[in-house]
């Protein structure tokens, strides 16, 4: 958290709709769609959670089960919490 109070908030830079992103000619058919039914996915490129935190992992339209946590915690991808806890 620390490293929070370092960062810059944003301030006005002269225009109206400056906080916009501008996406200019993007075009959605130049990206290929997830596939559907992934069930493997490669993560080794995501930061490393804070120790003790509880993870869930989410890569193109895969996700791990989840656990349960503490103190009746659950983190798990909505499909699973549907199908355990309706």
């Amino acid at each position: 958290m620390a490293e929070t109070a370092l960062l810059e908030l944003p301030t006005f830079k002269g225009r109206p709709g400056w906080e916009f992103t501008e996406l200019g000619d993007f075009t959605l058919e130049a990206w290929e769609p997830a596939p559907a039914n992934g069930t493997e996915f490669d993560a080794t490129h995501l930061l490393e959670p804070p120790a003790g935190s509880i993870e869930l992992i989410q890569v193109d339209g895969a996700s791990t089960d989840g656990v349960a946590g503490g103190d009746g915690v659950l983190v798990l991808p909505l499909s699973v919490a549907r199908e355990r806890h309706a």
